[in-house]
C-alpha cells in the first residue's frame, strides 16, 4: 500500500387512538455527531506484482472502508475478486481473494444487515457458460458464507448487487443466454441464501445493458444503463423502472447525440431519478440527465474539456448537491487519463471539479459515495507510469460535516388499491433516510379515520426499511373511495416535500357477474385528491376519479387566473387516475388547479416553493 498527498485541480396531522410501536434496524454507522468527525483526506493504493482494478468502494459501518475489485497479483487464477477492508484512514485491515484457475472479477459490493458484505461481479471458472454472474455472500472479515453463479450456456456479465427490504438480494447484469438481442438486461431476484426467487430480461434486437440498482420512489426498483434498441444505429440513455416482483413499470430511453452510453442511475430525495454516462461525437463527454418520478427530463448536464470525458458514477449529497465521477483527458496534471470528480447543485449547475492522479501515470475513477463527513470516497485504479502494473486507487476528499436530517416516505406498499369492505388488511409502508445521521422518527398512518404510529429507530443513511402498522379493518361499505396517508415527523427536517405520500384506494365487493361490472363503474365517484407533495419544489402528483367515461380537462392556473398548463384533455373514466405537474420552469407561489369532468368542476390550491 502507499500513500501520497492529494492532487486537486480547480475547480402534525391530528392522530388519534393510535399504537406506537418500533421499527428497531440493524447494524449501526458511528454514533458520534457528524460535526465530530475528522476532515480526512487521503489517497491509497493498493496491490502486488501485477494489474490489480478497483470498481467499487463504500464507507463501512466502522468508519472504514470496503474496496472490490480484481486482482492479477493474488488468488488462485488469471484473475480473482479482489476485496479490501481498511480503517477511516485508508490503512488495510485485510484483504481477500476469490475465484479459482480461470478468470473472475468483482464489480460491486455492499454491507449486509448482518455485518458482513454482498459482491456482485462474473466468474470464468464456475457456472453453465464461457463467463456468468458471480455473487458472493461474506461474514464481516471477508470469509466466504455462500457463493452463487447465474446464467446460461453463453455469456453473463454482474454489474450491481443490493439487499432487498425482505432479506434477499437483487443483482442485474446483462445476458446474452436469454433475452432478444445481442445482450439483454439481466435482472435475478433472490433469497437470503442466494437461491434464485425469479428472473427478467429486459431489451430488444440491440445491445441493451443496466449497470445499477437502486430503490425506486413508489415502491419497486430503478435500473439504468444505455439501450441499442430504439435504434440500432445509436445507444441511449436507458433508464427501467419496475416493481417488485420485476415487473416493467415503464421504461424511457434519452438520446442527445448518436450515441449517449448510461452508466449508473440513483433515486433523488425529490422522487426522481439522476443518470450519468458520456455522450459521444468527435469527442466525449460527461452527460447527466436528472428526471421526475415518472421518468420525464428535468434537466440534462454536459461536463468536460476539449478532450475525451467519461462519466461512470453519482451520487446525491446529504444536501441534494450531485457528485459525479469518471475520467478525464482534458484536464491535467499530465496528458493522460484522470480520475474525474465533478460537484453540482440541484439543478446539474457545476460548483467545483477536480483530478486525481500522478502526473506521469494513468488513472481512472469508477465509483462514488459522499462520507459521513461531508468529502467523498472514490475508487478506481491507478498506473503510476506507464511502465508499472496497475493498482486499486482509493481516493478520500475533504468534507464540510453537516447533520443533515431527511426521512422520506417513498413506497405505500400496502393495501392495494383496492380492498373488499369488511376485511383486514396489512398496512405497511416504506421509509428511507436521505440524511447524513442515523434517524429516529416516526411515521404515521392515515386512512379515513383509521390512525397509527411506528417508531423507526436507528435507520442508516442511504437505508430503506418497511415500517408496518395495526392492520386496518375496511368498513362495510361498497364501492366506497378512501384515501391513505403516510408521513414522517423528523425533527429539522431538511426536505419537508418527501415527508408525505398519499394514495386512493377503492373499497369493492368482489364482482360475480357482468352486470356488476357496469354497476360498479357507474359507482365511482367525482373526486379531487389534494395533490402530493404539498408545498413541492418541483413536482407534484394530482390524484382525480371520475364515475363515468367522459371529456376529462385538468388545467393549471395562477393567482391571477390565467391559464398556466393543461395538463389532461381527452376522455376517461370510469376510475381513478393520476397526472404529475412539473413547476421546475415556473416561479414559487400559489397555484390552482382545476378538474372538469362532464359537467362535474372541482379546484384545489397548491403551493410551489423553490
Amino acid at each position: 500500500m502507499a500513500a501520497r498527498s492529494p492532487s486537486a485541480c480547480r475547480a402534525e396531522a391530528p392522530c388519534r387512538a393510535m399504537r406506537i410501536t418500533s421499527v428497531l434496524l440493524g447494524i449501526c454507522f458511528l454514533s458520534l455527531p457528524v460535526s465530530t468527525l475528522a476532515q480526512i483526506a487521503f489517497e491509497r493504493t493498493y496491490g502486488g506484482s501485477s494489474n490489480d482494478h478497483g470498481y467499487d468502494a463504500r464507507q463501512t459501518a466502522d468508519g472504514g472502508y470496503i474496496i472490490v475489485g480484481s486482482t492479477s497479483s493474488f488468488g488462485a487464477g488469471g484473475a480473482d475478486v479482489y476485496l479490501i477492508k481498511t480503517d477511516s484512514l485508508g490503512d488495510t485491515l485485510w484483504t481477500r481473494a476469490y475465484g479459482d484457475s480461470s478468470s473472475e472479477r468483482g464489480r460491486c459490493v455492499r454491507q449486509t444487515s448482518d455485518g458482513g458484505y454482498i459482491i456482485a461481479g462474473r466468474t470464468r471458472s464456475f457456472g453453465a457458460g464461457d463467463w456468468d454472474i458471480y455473487v458472493i455472500k461474506t461474514d464481516s472479515a471477508g470469509d466466504t458464507l455462500w457463493t452463487r453463479t447465474y446464467g446460461g450456456i453463453r455469456t453473463e456479465f454482474g454489474f450491481a448487487v443490493m439487499q432487498t427490504l425482505d432479506g434477499g438480494y437483487i443483482i442485474v447484469g446483462e445476458t446474452a443466454s436469454f433475452g432478444a438481442g445481442m445482450a439483454d438486461v439481466y435482472i435475478v431476484k433472490t433469497d437470503a441464501a442466494g437461491d434464485t426467487l425469479w428472473t427478467r430480461t429486459y431489451g430488444g434486437a440491440g445491445d441493451d445493458k443496466c449497470y445499477s440498482i437502486d430503490h425506486a420512489w413508489g415502491g419497486g426498483y430503478v435500473f439504468g444503463g444505455h439501450s441499442q434498441s430504439p435504434n440500432p444505429y445509436h445507444h441511449d440513455f436507458f433508464l427501467l423502472r419496475t416493481d417488485t416482483l420485476g415487473k416493467a413499470i415503464w421504461s424511457k430511453a434519452y438520446n442527445r447525440w448518436d450515441n449517449d452510453y448510461g452508466e449508473c442511475a440513483r433515486q433523488t430525495a425529490d422522487g426522481g431519478y439522476i443518470i450519468v454516462g458520456e455522450y459521444v461525437l468527435a469527442t466525449s463527454d460527461v452527460l447527466a440527465i436528472k428526471t421526475d418520478s415518472a421518468g420525464d427530463t428535468l434537466w440534462t448536464a454536459i461536463y468536460g474539456g476539449a478532450a475525451n470525458d467519461w462519466g461512470r458514477c453519482v451520487d446525491q449529497a446529504y444536501t441534494g448537491d450531485y457528485a459525479f465521477v469518471g475520467t478525464s483527458r482534458s484536464f491535467g496534471p499530465g496528458p493522460d487519463h484522470k480520475v474525474y470528480l465533478v460537484e453540482a447543485n440541484p439543478w446539474g449547475l457545476m460548483i467545483s471539479f477536480r483530478v486525481f492522479g500522478d502526473s506521469l501515470g494513468v488513472a481512472y475513477g469508477r465509483s462514488v459515495q459522499q462520507t459521513l463527513d461531508g468529502g467523498y470516497i472514490i475508487s478506481g485504479s491507478e498506473t503510476i507510469d506507464v511502465s508499472r502494473w496497475a493498482e486499486v486507487y482509493l481516493i478520500k476528499t475533504p468534507g464540510i460535516a453537516q447533520e443533515i436530517h431527511d426521512g422520506a416516505v417513498i413506497a405505500l406498499d400496502s393495501p392495494g388499491d383496492t380492498v373488499n369492505p369488511d376485511s383486514t388488511y396489512p398496512v405497511i409502508a416504506t421509509v428511507r433516510n436521505f440524511g447524513s445521521t442515523v434517524e429516529s422518527f416516526h411515521a404515521i398512518v392515515a386512512i379515513d379515520g383509521y390512525t397509527d404510529m411506528t417508531l423507526v429507530s436507528g435507520l442508516q443513511p442511504r437505508s430503506c426499511v418497511r415500517v408496518p402498522f395495526a392492520g386496518w379493518q375496511v368498513p362495510s361499505t361498497d364501492s366506497t373511495s378512501y384515501t391513505m396517508t403516510v408521513y414522517t415527523q423528523v425533527l429539522d427536517d431538511y426536505t419537508p416535500q418527501n415527508d408525505t405520500m398519499r394514495k386512493a384506494i377503492f373499497a369493492c365487493n368482489p364482482v360475480i357477474g357482468t352486470e356488476e361490472v357496469f354497476d360498479r363503474a357507474n359507482r365511482f365517484d367525482f373526486r379531487l385528491w389534494q395533490n402530493s407533495p404539498n408545498p413541492f419544489h418541483r413536482s407534484t402528483a394530482i390524484q382525480y376519479s371520475v364515475p363515468v367515461e367522459c371529456d376529462v380537462t385538468l388545467s393549471v392556473y395562477d393567482v391571477a387566473g390565467g391559464l398556466v398548463e393543461t395538463l389532461l384533455d381527452r376522455r376517461q373514466g370510469p376510475g381513478i387516475f393520476r397526472a404529475e405537474w412539473d413547476g421546475g420552469t415556473h416561479a414559487s407561489g400559489i397555484y390552482f388547479y382545476r378538474l372538469k369532468a362532464g359537467s362535474s368542476i372541482g379546484t384545489r390550491k397548491m403551493v410551489l416553493a423553490r
